[in-house]
């Protein structure tokens, strides 16, 4: 191995290490935005509360579904 080839591989493991370290740094601030916006305070809470979410929000489609299917029966549509 000859020392250009060295340095080359020195160089991208620095290059990998500052990218790990980037992307360590955003996990942190994404995890810190995480508790301060929505109150959770790991990857696992907030993955148990959107799907929390969206049960309610398949629960709401529901009864929207059903309020509009009990509209349309009280309405007289041809006379708008």
């Amino acid at each position: 191995m000859t020392s250009e080839q060295f340095q080359t591989i020195k160089n991208k493991i620095a290059d990998s290490k500052n990218a790990i370290s980037r992307a360590e740094g955003a996990i942190a601030q994404l995890q810190t935005q995480l508790l301060q916006e929505h109150g959770l305070d790991s990857i696992d809470a907030a993955s148990a509360h959107l799907n929390k979410l969206e049960l309610d929000i398949a629960a709401d489609q529901k009864k929207l579904d059903h309020l509009l299917h009990k509209l349309e029966q009280v309405t007289d549509w041809g006379a708008l």
